[in-house]
């Protein structure tokens, strides 16, 4: 069986993005005890739309670790292939994190927000951190002021030490 790149059948296409999000932690951590196939593999069949989003965060801590940026351009094309548009659950807004009305205007009649950290390389973070702070810390103040204006019932936030700050000892058991 070859490669078919191509193909935009769900299954196919998720399994293509599920490979290199494998081949992505290998590179970047090696051998593990429990990749994200052991961990990951049965769920991601059984619920992708659940999993998927913590797989993807999940290789942007890889990538930022390998420094090969280049994968970001492979997921990018790969999940390209989705036809996430004509989905009646999806939509898409395309907007300053930090525009209070048009944050809030997104909340309208939403009973949970699941928050990615829209900035998450630390190498970047390192050379320029003030688009992370309007990102990452007001961006999220933002949403969570909209969220609060709205009624919102859950915010779950999952960022970086940008937002959250380093721990003094150990490490955050997330």
């Amino acid at each position: 069986m070859s490669l078919n790149e191509q193909s935009t059948h769900p299954a196919y296409v998720l399994g293509r993005l599920f490979a290199v999000l494998e081949k992505v932690q290998q590179e970047a951590i090696g051998d593990v005890n429990a990749s994200i196939k052991d961990r990951y593999f049965t769920s991601a069949c059984a619920s992708p739309a659940s999993v998927f989003p913590i797989l993807l965060r999940l290789s942007q801590h890889h990538i930022s670790k390998v420094g090969a940026y280049y994968h970001d351009k492979r997921i990018e094309t790969i999940l390209n292939k989705l036809d996430v548009e004509k989905n009646p659950r999806y939509s898409f807004l395309h907007a300053d994190i930090c525009d209070a009305e048009k944050m809030s205007a997104a909340m309208e009649d939403v009973d949970v927000v699941i928050h990615f950290a829209a900035e998450s390389h630390v190498d970047r973070a390192i050379e320029d951190a003030a688009i992370f702070l309007r990102t990452n810390v007001l961006g999220t103040h933002t949403l969570l002021e909209a969220a609060r204006k709205n009624n919102v019932k859950k915010f779950l936030c999952i960022s970086t030490d940008e937002v959250y700050g380093h721990t003094l000892d150990g490490s955050f058991t997330e």
